[in-house]
């Protein structure tokens, strides 16, 4: 009996040490930067690039202004003519309010002169007769004063400077500080001299009108110690955008390498502004204005991310895992040791390619004689399974960022004889991708 609990224990304390040999690996996140190759390396045929901005709708917005400032002379003009003959327009109306005077004069006097006429006739009917007249016949021949009116003195109005409406205009921009920001193909010296020309044509930023929406939401109020629902309406602005743009880029020679229109140009976006519960008053400028912002930064990115990723060499942010066994009684030095050079390595790899390959070979060196080393069914080996999964998964990085395609995939080939988890599986699987991708740009 005793004997048997002997055994237990020295089997449970085996299972610990086992155990605790696979807790003893650990991993650090690392960000760093590494080298995008290009699908196409034209370095034999060029050094340097040229990048330009060519606004289409700059030459309407010439024209626009143009006819503006037309519009703007015409109105300044016709002001000044009509100040200038303010004085005789004036003289003239005067003269015509005392021709029209004496002409009412005249017919004032002819008026009077008539009714004075015209009532002398009527005063020497009989009273009779006029009865007769209103009662019998409906006729009422008393005489009416019909006197002319009288005219006014016209006073000419001071002239007024006619509002001209400023058209609305696409945004101009400084469009070689935005090319010196967004645009630049890495590898390659910004040089006019024997440069591949890269043009990009921008079509102008268009969008639809702004409108009000209405959204209807339920909130809770709490009274009497009662909860209940409520309906809120909350306002938000909305309208559509886009902002066409092309990508040419051409030899010294002037051979077309490519002419792109990238589709998803072409497709609006919707804007949308935070719902209130009050109507916003920010003017729908201000909200068109920033869309129109964004819409620029974010096509420009994106055809620079294009032109780099055919002719480039761009650096790349990578978020990666490393992992190192503790020292435990300076066991795993060598490990431990190629961490290290790797770590540093990795950080530098994008800044001073020369000294981080110095670092990252021997990180490498060491980590695959580790490798080789490994003994997938001892659990109480140096490097056992465990062991050998973080330094494969090690080397895959490190052999991705050096682009050593043929060693990551004999590592990959290696880690396929591993008893792996479905996260471990998903990890190599997402090297492969990584590995092909890699392969296509060499």
């Amino acid at each position: 009996m005793i004997r048997r609990q002997i055994t237990n224990t020295l089997l449970f304390i085996f299972l610990l040490a086992n155990i605790g040999n696979s807790q003893n690996i650990k991993d650090e996140d690392l960000e760093y930067q590494y080298i995008q190759l290009p699908q196409t390396d034209i370095r034999n045929l060029v050094k340097n690039y040229n990048v330009k901005l060519v606004p289409l709708f700059e030459a309407n917005n010439k024209k626009l202004m143009a006819e503006y400032e037309i519009e703007v002379q015409k109105a300044k003009k016709e002001f000044e003519n009509k100040t200038n003959t303010m004085p005789q327009q004036q003289v003239l109306a005067d003269a015509q309010f005392e021709k029209e005077i004496a002409q009412y004069d005249k017919d004032l006097k002819e008026a009077e002169d008539k009714y004075a006429k015209e009532m002398a006739e009527y005063n020497k009917k009989s009273i009779g007769s006029k009865i007769l007249e209103k009662e019998l016949l409906g006729q009422n021949n008393k005489p009416s004063k019909q006197l002319p009116n009288k005219p006014y003195r016209k006073i000419v109005t001071e002239p007024y400077l006619k509002t001209v409406t400023l058209p609305v205009l696409h945004t101009s921009y400084d469009y070689p500080a935005v090319c010196n920001t967004y645009l630049r193909l890495y590898g390659f010296e910004q040089n006019s001299e024997k440069a591949i020309d890269i043009t990009v044509t921008l079509s102008g930023f268009e969008n639809t009108k702004p409108t009000v929406i209405t959204t209807q939401q339920n909130e809770m109020r709490v009274s009497n110690g009662q909860s209940s629902s409520y309906p809120v309406n909350y306002y938000s602005t909305e309208f559509s955008y886009r902002h066409p743009m092309s990508l040419l880029i051409k030899m010294p020679d002037g051979k077309i390498f490519q002419n792109i229109s990238p589709p998803e140009f072409n497709n609006y976006t919707v804007y949308k502004s935070p719902g209130s519960k009050v109507q916003s008053n920010t003017s729908n400028e201000m909200f068109i204005k920033t869309a129109e912002e964004k819409c620029i930064q974010s096509n420009l990115a994106k055809i620079n991310d294009l032109m780099n990723n055919m002719y480039g060499f761009k650096p790349m942010p990578r978020k990666a895992i490393l992992y190192y066994v503790k020292n435990k009684d300076q066991e795993y030095t060598d490990l431990w040791e190629a961490f290290n050079d790797a770590k540093m390595g990795l950080k530098f790899i994008s800044q001073d390619e020369t000294m981080a390959n110095e670092k990252l070979a021997k990180a490498i060196e060491k980590w695959k004689a580790a490798f080789l080393q490994a003994d997938l069914t001892n659990k109480n080996a140096r490097i056992d399974e465990d062991v050998a999964k973080a330094i494969g998964y090690n080397l895959l990085e490190v052999y991705f960022a050096t682009k050593n395609t043929t060693e990551g995939f004999s590592i990959i080939e290696s880690m396929n004889k591993m008893d792996l988890s479905k996260k471990e599986i998903r990890r190599k699987e997402e090297f492969e991708l990584l590995y092909l991708e890699l392969k296509k740009r060499k």
